[in-house]
């Protein structure tokens, strides 16, 4: 009898030992499924990002007072520091000044009921120096570039698991010895933990950016009666190369547009031209691009054929100028002598400078100013690139500024002997005409901002088939020029008409100050001129992204 009450009581205890183990077991996989769906959907916000891929929102802090859910950013007159990276996971899906929060995801909590914390890297945010919002540089050069050191996780026994953390999510727990997390907003301290190692204390509620997990696993399985904290993170090495298939993604869909409006890809801008604008014949290198935004407004050369006849403006002239000749005229340059900015698709400042007829020599420089006309555009060609038009006719606007100035200056002397300006005035008729102006793909029109201003334009590559380009059959392969050959994909692949490319952070082996094709792509890719592009899984040697544009 005894020894039967004592097998019931061993059957009893092992029921409740294996009903606790199940329990626990359970919690841990709702925190962890907690946990990585936090992190994808914070991924997915990096990804997608519409203003600049990579970039992430600021945590839900309580200096407002409470935790609700949204992205707190900091005024732009409040220097950003790390207090402001380390709060809530913000999960309500509203966007604000700083580029916003993840898409609306619901309150994820850990089996604790505890809501989610977040941090993230300051090279990750929208920052200020008190006085401007600035946007980090997301892209292949952030080891150089970064603002910040990124964030560092350690291991249970402080070694560093990681110094190049994007971001973590930290999953509380319950609350532990001398946590109180009763009141409307508690702070940091009674929800994350700290722990001694060797007389070391590490605390995960210090904003200091270096976080601790423990015990010994990257998830911290094992509960700890002085330290629960539950920690996922995603490195910088992991983060870059999904915004790099965006970003490649884009260019691609660009090119594919161009194509359909031309029936043609544009000429390329040769690689380690750092003016980054197309030249007839040029099939590898670089996505040749203008901004017409204030900031990245960009000169460049090019040759241009002004016309325009005017009555009735607002015309003023002294010296070697005639008034006739600002009025009316026409001006035709080549590249040496003529340069443009777009600073919208139909409005240009252009000048145009020529030599003139007078004793003394006289060089007499034309600047063009206008916009809001209508634009016509000429494809690119076999030898050369896309241009475009813009014109003025009846009945005209007035306008606040100059449209035309006409400056003459002393080649001799370098002084200068005239001038003159014309202004549109409200009974102002005639027409203005300035066309043959250099127009490679538009920023913001047809690449997003964010293209050149994280410099992604510096790190992405195209291949475009001989069958492809401007004044090309629109056909590789057989008895047309040759397709493009991309190895290592299965079956092999020798029918590409436009690949994109993109560069990896530096190898080792690498050196980006040499400026060479190879100190950026490897393999097949570091050589041009070939037709033959390659993929490979990324490794220490290896880290190019390919994108097939078509077919």
């Amino acid at each position: 009898m005894l020894l039967f009450l004592v097998l019931v009581g061993a059957a009893l205890l092992i029921d409740e030992l294996s009903a606790a183990a199940k329990r626990e077991t359970s919690s841990e996989l709702r925190t962890a499924r907690a946990l990585e769906d936090a992190k994808a959907a914070l991924i997915g916000f990096a990804t997608a990002n519409p203003y600049v891929p990579g970039l992430l929102p600021f945590p839900d802090r309580n200096s407002d007072g409470n935790y609700d859910g949204n992205s707190d950013c900091p005024p732009v007159t409040v220097v950003t520091d790390d207090t402001h990276l380390l709060g809530h996971l913000p999960w309500q899906g509203k966007h604000g000044p700083c580029v916003g929060n993840p898409a609306a995801m619901g309150d994820l909590r850990d089996a604790a009921g505890a809501p989610l914390w977040y941090g993230v890297s300051k090279n990750l945010v929208r920052y200020s120096d008190g006085a401007t919002f600035a946007d980090p540089p997301v892209n292949p050069d952030w080891d150089d570039a970064a603002p910040a050191p990124w964030i560092t996780v350690r291991d249970h026994d402080g070694s560093v698991l990681s110094d190049r953390v994007a971001f973590l999510i930290i999953a509380p727990g319950e609350p532990l010895q001398g946590q109180d997390r009763s009141t409307a907003a508690p702070s940091v301290e009674n929800y994350l933990d700290s722990v001694t190692v060797a007389g070391l204390t590490y605390s995960n509620a210090d904003f200091d950016q270096d976080f601790i997990t423990y015990p010994d696993s990257r998830h911290t399985p094992d509960p700890n009666d002085s330290f629960n904290d539950r920690i996922v993170y995603v490195t910088v090495d992991e983060l870059l190369p999904l915004v790099e298939h965006r970003v490649i993604g884009t260019v691609a869909r660009a090119l594919a547009v161009y194509e359909s409006a031309h029936g043609t890809y544009p000429w390329l801008s040769a690689f380690g031209d750092t003016d980054f604008r197309g030249a007839g014949g040029v099939r590898e290198g670089h996505v040749p691009f203008h901004s017409t935004t204030p900031v990245t407004y960009r000169t460049f050369a090019t040759r241009m054929d002004a016309s325009w006849s005017l009555q009735n403006a607002d015309v003023t002239a002294s010296g070697t100028v005639d008034p006739a000749d600002v009025a009316a005229g026409t001006v035709s340059v080549g590249a040496s002598s003529g340069t443009c900015e777009w600073r919208a698709p139909d409005e240009v400042d252009c000048t145009a400078t020529r030599m003139q007829s007078l004793s003394p020599p006289v060089e007499r420089t034309y600047r063009f100013t206008f916009g809001e006309g209508s634009v016509t555009t000429d494809d690119p060609t076999a030898s050369d690139v896309r241009r475009r038009t813009v014109s003025l006719a009846d009945p005209l606007d007035p306008s606040a500024a100059d449209v035309i100035s006409v400056v003459d200056t002393n080649t001799d002397t370098a002084a200068q002997t005239g001038a003159g300006s014309l202004r549109i005035d409200a009974d102002t008729t005639g027409t203005l005409a300035v066309g043959g102006i250099h127009y490679d793909l538009a920023v913001p029109e047809e690449l997003p901002q964010w293209f050149v201003d994280s410099r992604w334009h510096e790190f992405v590559y195209v291949g475009l088939s001989e069958g492809y380009v401007p004044g090309a059959p629109a056909d590789c392969g057989g008895l047309n020029p040759p397709c493009l050959t991309l190895l290592n994909w299965y079956p092999p692949q020798d029918d590409k008409w436009a690949l994109v490319l993109s560069a990896g952070s530096e190898l080792a082996a690498q050196d980006r100050g040499t400026g060479t094709l190879a100190s950026y792509f490897e393999g097949e890719n570091g050589t041009a001129g070939d037709d033959t592009f390659e993929r490979a899984n990324a490794s220490a040697t290896f880290n190019d992204q390919v994108r097939i544009v078509a077919p």
